[in-house]
């Protein structure tokens, strides 16, 4: 399954993934995922908590897949039991602008878990796909417009 959310920011790439990236702030303006710890390097472990929609929070092990500054971030974490259960992937990519960035947040989840709760994650991953997008949205044209 993939969720994706498009936004455009009215703000620099270089602001929009100093935000994404700083993991520590996360609380002040991210409810999907209030607390991020470790570092945005490729392989590097995180631990976070998610919080989506309609399911509360649970807190998840994951692992960088992929850092391109300032223009590409991604994680993944996989279930105890397996990949093969439940799998997901957060992706958030920047694509430059005449007045701004297109942001791109998507999730792709795979797992046999799917099968009996599908409706279910895929209505709280488009709320919270949305809600990230909108409160990043938020914070970094806040801090554009401080500037």
């Amino acid at each position: 399954m993939k969720i994706s959310h498009e936004t455009s920011l009215f703000a620099l790439t270089k602001t929009v993934w100093n935000v994404l990236t700083d993991f520590p702030r996360y609380l002040e303006w991210n409810s999907i995922l209030p607390k991020v710890e470790g570092e945005a390097v490729p392989e590097s472990e995180l631990k976070v908590a998610l919080h989506l929609p309609g399911w509360g929070r649970r807190n998840i092990q994951a692992r960088v897949t992929g850092c391109i500054p300032p223009k590409y971030f991604s994680f993944e974490s996989r279930h105890p039991w397996g990949e093969w259960f439940f799998h997901e992937e957060w992706i958030f990519r920047m694509k430059e602008q005449p007045d701004g960035v297109r942001f791109v947040a998507e999730v792709f989840v795979t797992g046999l878990s799917l099968r009996f709760r599908r409706s279910k994650v895929e209505n709280a991953l488009n709320r919270a796909v949305r809600n990230l997008s909108e409160a990043l949205k938020e914070q970094v044209e806040r801090i554009e417009n401080a500037a």
